[in-house]
């Protein structure tokens, strides 16, 4: 797949099985990718990794706060005028995470997405990719279950303006693995493709859109920019037409920030 497939730039893997004795040379062998790894040091398995083509420009991001128990790399891609972050994340399912650590695996979860949260791109979109053992979730029609670590998952991507974009279950019935967005209009489509060597996961393949730097030094240079003049507006006739408008219906139907 890293040599043959010529489709993807980039390959976010979960539960990597990899440790301090295998080395970045002996995954890439002809050196094409930049590698970054979180290797799960205190039991067997776990553990994530990107391979990201050496032709794009990326930094990888140290985290703050990251929990015990929880596998979590994180790099920005810095082709466009913003640079765009990707985090990929591996949360053992609930019986894992007991022994893993003393912690609540609800406890575990509140700190993984206020990690996420504290680290959140200020300056780009932000995408959120990996395994969060989570199935007791309902994206269709944004609806949390009972289970505990269903509902911290579920309270940060709608409070932090992020969409779901994985459209069918990866593993049986289930959303196991997800990709959120805090900004839809990058994700350009995402499917199921079957799973990888002995996985029962289906793989996500997920099209990211950007404009790289030159693309967007050349459109500014060669059309006029927008500038709105605020000072100009009619706040009084806006703020009629705001009060008058039927925000029920609105919200009936769009039920997330973006919409």
């Amino acid at each position: 797949m890293l040599y043959n497939d010529s489709a993807f730039d980039c390959f976010c893997i979960t539960e990597s099985w990899l440790h301090d004795e295998i080395s970045n040379g002996l995954l890439d062998p002809k050196s094409m990718y930049t590698l970054i790894r979180c290797d799960r040091t205190i039991s067997r398995g776990g553990g994530v990794c990107i391979f990201v083509r050496n032709e794009f420009k990326i930094h990888s991001v140290e985290l703050a706060s990251v929990p015990i128990g929880i596998d979590v790399v994180c790099f920005d891609l810095l082709e466009s005028n913003v640079p765009y972050r990707f985090f990929v994340v591996y949360r053992p399912p609930t019986s894992c995470a007991g022994r893993l650590t003393d912690v609540s695996p609800a406890e575990c979860m509140k700190q993984l997405t206020a990690c996420l949260e504290l680290n959140v791109n200020g300056q780009g979109p932000t995408v959120i990719m990996g395994d969060f053992n989570c199935p007791d979730i309902d994206w269709d029609s944004l609806c949390s279950g009972s289970d505990q670590c269903s509902r911290q998952l579920f309270n940060f991507v709608t409070f932090n303006g992020f969409v779901q974009c994985v459209t069918k279950p990866t593993r049986a019935a289930n959303f196991l693995d997800l990709v959120f967005s805090n900004d839809p209009l990058i994700v350009s489509s995402t499917h199921n493709s079957p799973p990888f060597g002995t996985s029962d996961h289906d793989s996500v393949a997920v099209d990211i859109v950007f404009s790289t730097k030159s693309a967007a030094a050349g459109k500014i240079n060669s059309e006029p920019s927008k500038k709105y003049l605020w000072d100009k507006c009619d706040y009084a006739s806006m703020s009629a037409f705001l009060a008058c408008y039927d925000w029920n219906t609105v919200f009936m139907y769009t039920l997330t920030a973006d919409s």
